[in-house]
């Protein structure tokens, strides 16, 4: 069977005004807005992961976009991976909208020697939302996370992806494939997206998509360098089980067909967010 899924990762800039985030207060309803002119037209991704969704404002995209299934966490409240829990000024900003019921979720904070600067006070972590699309006959797990940003703080980023790679394997068989996505203020020739590309098993979307082998279409408008920077895409194909409790299993290729950076209407002279959207048509084959 073949099925395509269109998946969005977005860093909203849902930052607190202290921090030079919420100016344009119309901004959350407009995304809101279109991507519920998206979904109405058949175009939206059926999948979205957001970052920085920090001040409540941002639930104008959730309410204004109309995704019947949504996750949200790590609150500011919520442990880390040792249950050990700090209360910190803000959330950790994910947030996952999708089309598709979400049939298991759960979140982890990185804890408190896991960040530097102005990251330690929101409670920062992963998240992931197990996706039952009744066109397959298996689940499709997909991570949402943001980590810790500046460019030279590697060594926080590389602890952060430890947490990623542990909350990985204790949902996650090796087998099962899987989506993973969000903003991982890295890119290539960084010790940390070095050290990502070594240990977390998965393969980077923006490095297939770059090169000429793949089947893999970059839209126009959208830099090829761009796809691999700051916001990135990752995959694993795999062997995963029927849903339906049978024991059958799938043998599950998920390629990426085409990719595009989203969201790059000026509002009122502004742009929507410091990032755009990070959309990819995947392929998902069994």
């Amino acid at each position: 069977g073949r099925f395509q899924l269109r998946l969005l990762s977005y860093n909203v800039k849902g930052l607190p005004k202290i921090a030079g985030g919420y100016r344009n207060g119309d901004r959350f309803e407009e995304i809101g807005r279109e991507l519920k002119a998206m979904r109405i037209a058949g175009s939206a991704p059926q999948v979205v992961v957001l970052q920085e969704a920090f001040v409540k404002e941002t639930k104008e995209i959730r309410e204004f976009s109309g995704y019947p299934h949504q996750y949200r966490g790590p609150k500011a409240s919520d442990p880390d991976e040792n249950g050990k829990r700090l209360i910190k000024l803000f959330n950790a900003g994910l947030v996952t909208l999708s089309e598709y019921p979400i049939s298991h979720a759960a979140k982890v904070a990185f804890g408190k020697d896991k960040c530097g600067t102005w990251d330690c006070f929101a409670n920062k972590g992963v998240q992931v939302s197990v996706i039952e699309v009744p066109e397959l006959p298996f689940r499709i797990p997909i991570f949402n996370t943001h980590l810790q940003a500046t460019a030279e703080r590697n060594e926080d980023r590389i602890k952060q992806m430890g947490v990623l790679k542990r909350f990985m394997a204790k949902f996650m068989s090796p087998t099962d494939p899987l989506i993973f996505a969000g903003d991982f203020n890295t890119k290539p020739n960084t010790t940390s997206y070095d050290w990502w590309s070594k240990n977390s098993g998965l393969y980077s979307i923006g490095e297939i998509c770059q090169k000429e082998i793949s089947r893999c279409v970059i839209a126009d408008g959208t830099p090829r360098e761009s796809l691999n920077r700051v916001d990135q895409h990752y995959a694993l194909s795999g062997v995963s089980r029927d849903r339906g409790g049978r024991d059958a299993m799938y043998a599950v290729r998920i390629e990426p067909t085409r990719v595009e950076k989203t969201f790059t209407k000026l509002v009122k002279g502004k742009p929507l967010s410091d990032h755009l959207g990070y959309q990819v048509d995947y392929d998902i084959s069994w």
